[in-house]
Parts: structure tokens; C-alpha cells; sequence
């Protein structure tokens, strides 16, 4: 888009639009993540195209660019004039060491002066020293001395400032003597390795972007509905612009995480919102519940549990339940493996937790009767294996009130006669006949 306003320009607004076009660009290009994170990303978001973006570029930045512009108009005609009489001009000159700090280019060479430019509505003196440090570190990746540097400068632009520095006087002698030396020096150092790494974004996060991105090309979200990966698939489902024969491809797909992506879509057909109202898996069930879109007749049903195991649409052998649902023996004779996928971290059985504790400091819940406090899990586990549970002598009596001499010594009655089992059963952790789980 920048390319093409620069090629036909009506105005210098049309320039600043394409030199704010291209900051952005710049910007993406060394750190894609962070920039898209940001106002640049949510400006794409909402754009239809590059037209849109371009028109909807942030007026605060262009009135602050033609402002900067017009305040430093002298040195601009100045560079302007150097250059129409024939001043070597190079715009980000890249230097032949520059793989030895991950890539470095500076911002543009007139005649023998590399000028940086830094606009920083406050100044320091240490960040000051830091740009001529940067400055004379450009100088000494110029290994072959191909730009010919022997003027370094700072154009300030909000201040309305340009300060240059010959390096005969930042070196303390001819460069053409210092210089040779300096640059080997530099290498030596740098021990032929790369001193300054640039990490780049891995495919997978590239991916991630894509998915979440709804001007992302069509085929390319089709192409990554079929990613291995469910964490890109569950992306793909939540983005509004998915084909609706993906996103029905996507509701069907064996993970929860996945269909609760297609749940939370905004944009999903009422059909496909109907039928996740009624998954398995709780969290898709709350996903479909949370969305607008959802049919009001299938809200009273969700929390209802499924006849079976799995979806109505697949049958697998990986099957996911709740954690409230205990799901009935199958007609079928196939292996089945249920694996509970919505369990919450934060939840806490309140009633189970304060008869624990009653339990634990000596006194016994009423109306408990000669049951021990159990979450509702091993209830369960209780339930399928047929254990009974019993209030032990020692849960009358609470914990001894007496230090044990020894191993063998002053046990209370029924603990450890016949081993570390009994001595757990005594204590009502298992129940008799039950190995411990």
C-alpha cells in the first residue's frame, strides 16, 4: 500500500501516510510479535484491507510527523540540495560485519557523513553516549570500508537538532590509520562468532498469529484446521472468518479444547451451537452457553448428561466425562478409556473440606454417622468397587496425645498388629478387604 502512494503522491499527506505505513512495516519486521500484540495488530484486526488500514492510520501520528517535518524543514533542504549535486546518498547502508551482531543497518549515508535518527521526546546524557556508541559501532562493522565513513551524526528531530562528530576527533587520530587496527581488533574479539543473536519467530507461533488473524487468507485458515497441533485448531475455530464447512469440520473434532473454540465462535451456525450445547465435555457445554448465538430452547438443556460417552457424531475409543458424570457401562464390548477433561484447579468441595477438618482436629461431623469424609471422587471409586467405609476408634478418640517411644512401642489399640495396611484401616483410610489406592 505505502509503495503504491509513494508511486502516485497528491500531496506530502500522502507521503506521511506512506512513511507511517512503512514505520509500521519496519516495526513488524523486527519484532512481529510484540507489534501485533499492540494497536498495530488490532488496527489490522478491524481493517478490511490495506486501503482501510491506510485510511485509519492514527491522525495524532500524521499531524506529529508533518509537525517534525516542517520544524526540521532547513536540514532537510539542506541533505535535499547535497544530494541533487551529486553527495553519495544510501538508504540503510548494511555493513559488511553485520551477521556478527545478528543484521545491523543504519538509517541513511550522505557523502562520507552516517547519520542516525532518533526521536525521543526526552534526552539524556547517557542515552546521548549510548548513540555514538551505536553510531561507532556501525563504523567498526564496515570491515572492508566500503562506505567510506568519516562523519558520524545524530539528526534529532523533535528537538529540531543535528550534531556531527568527524572520527578523527572520537578516535584521537587519522582514521585512515586507526581504523585498520580498530575493525581487526573488533573481529578478534568477536572470536569469528555471532556476538549479538537475533531470535526468530518459530513457525509454530507464526502459525498461532495466522490462525488468530481474520484477514488471514481463506485457504490458509482451511489449511490450518488440519494442523496436528489441537492448540492451532482450537484457533482456528474461534476465528469469526473460518468457512463454515471448517468450523463444521472443526465441531466434530475428537478434542474439547478444539470444539470449545467452535462453542465461543461468534460466528457459528445455530445448528452446529445447538449440537455443542449438548457435548460431553462440560467446558464445551459452558463455551455454547456463553455464546449469544446459541439457541434460547437448548439453554434450559445444558446441563443435562449425554445417554453415552462420546459424541453423538464420532464414536471413539478415547472417550472424555465429567467429573460429576459417571457414565453407564457401554452395549458394546470395545475397550473404552474415559478421561476426565473439564477438572477445575480452583474448585473445592466446601462440605467435604470442613468435615475433613473437623475430623482432623480430633471431633467427628455430626450426622456423618460411620461414614469418613471423602471428596466426591473417591466416593465414586468407593461406589465401583463395592468398599464400605467405617468410622475407626481412632476417629472416636481423635489422634494419640502421647509421643510413640519407638516403632513398636505404645501403639494405640488396632494400629500396625498386622502391618502398615491394617494400620491404615484402623485408621478408616481403607477399608477392610481393599488394597490401598
Amino acid at each position: 500500500m505505502a509503495v503504491q502512494i509513494l508511486e502516485s503522491p497528491s500531496s506530502e499527506a500522502d507521503l506521511d501516510r506512506a512513511a507511517l505505513l512503512l514505520a509500521h512495516c519496519e516495526q513488524i519486521h523486527r519484532d512481529m510479535i510484540k507489534v501485533l500484540k499492540g494497536s498495530v495488530g488490532k488496527a489490522c484486526d478491524h481493517a478490511s484491507g490495506g486501503q482501510d488500514f491506510a485510511n485509519g492510520l492514527d491522525t495524532l501520528s500524521l499531524e506529529d510527523l508533518r509537525s517534525m517535518m516542517e520544524s526540521n524543514s532547513a536540514q532537510i533542504d539542506l541533505w535535499r540540495e547535497q544530494i541533487a549535486n551529486g553527495e553519495r546518498f544510501e538508504l540503510n547502508p548494511e555493513f559488511a560485519g553485520s551477521m556478527l551482531v545478528g543484521g545491523a543497518d543504519a538509517d541513511w549515508l550522505v557523502g562520507d557523513v552516517l547519520i542516525d535518527s532518533k526521536a525521543y521526546a526526552e534526552l539524556t546524557v547517557p542515552k546521548l553516549r549510548d548513540f555514538l556508541r551505536q553510531l561507532l559501532g556501525y563504523v567498526m562493522l564496515d570491515l572492508d570500508d566500503s562506505l567510506r565513513i568519516r562523519t558520524v551524526g545524530v539528526w534529532l528531530p523533535r528537538q529540531g537538532l543535528t550534531r556531527t562528530w568527524a572520527l578523527r576527533t572520537l578516535l584521537g587520530g587519522d582514521p585512515e590509520d586507526l581504523l585498520p587496527a580498530l575493525r581487526l581488533g573488533f573481529v578478534k574479539a568477536a572470536d569469528g562468532q555471532q556476538i549479538g543473536i537475533h531470535v526468530p519467530v518459530t513457525q509454530h507461533r507464526k502459525d498461532e498469529m495466522l490462525a488468530d488473524n481474520r484477514n488471514t487468507p481463506r485457504h490458509m485458515l482451511i489449511d490450518l484446521a488440519r494442523n496436528m497441533d489441537a492448540g492451532i485448531r482450537f484457533r482456528i475455530g474461534r476465528n469469526a472468518m473460518v468457512p463454515e464447512e471448517t468450523m463444521r469440520e472443526l465441531a466434530r473434532d475428537r478434542y474439547a479444547s478444539v470444539r470449545k473454540g467452535v462453542a465461543g465462535n461468534e460466528s457459528a451456525p445455530m445448528d452446529v451451537l445447538a449440537a455443542l450445547s449438548k457435548d460431553n465435555s462440560i467446558v464445551v457445554r459452558r463455551a455454547a452457553a456463553a455464546n449469544l448465538r446459541t439457541p434460547k430452547a437448548q439453554l434450559m438443556a445444558l446441563g443435562e448428561t449425554p445417554e453415552d460417552g462420546c459424541s453423538s457424531e464420532t464414536q471413539l475409543a478415547i472417550e472424555s466425562v465429567t467429573g460429576d458424570e459417571v457414565a453407564p457401562p457401554r452395549a458394546s464390548r470395545r475397550a473404552v478409556v474415559r478421561v476426565a477433561q473439564d477438572r477445575d484447579d480452583l474448585a473445592l468441595e466446601t462440605r467435604w473440606f470442613m468435615e475433613f477438618l473437623a475430623l482432623s482436629r480430633g471431633g467427628f461431623p455430626r450426622g456423618l454417622g460411620l461414614r469418613i469424609p471423602l471428596p466426591m471422587a473417591s466416593q465414586y471409586w468407593a461406589l465401583d468397587t463395592g468398599a464400605v467405609y467405617r468410622r475407626s476408634r481412632l476417629a472416636d478418640g481423635g489422634p494419640p496425645r502421647h509421643r510413640e517411644e519407638g516403632p513398636h512401642t505404645h501403639r494405640p489399640p488396632g494400629v500396625g498388629e498386622t502391618g502398615g495396611r491394617s494400620g491404615l484401616a484402623s485408621r478408616g483410610l481403607v477399608s477392610a478387604g481393599q488394597a490401598p489406592r
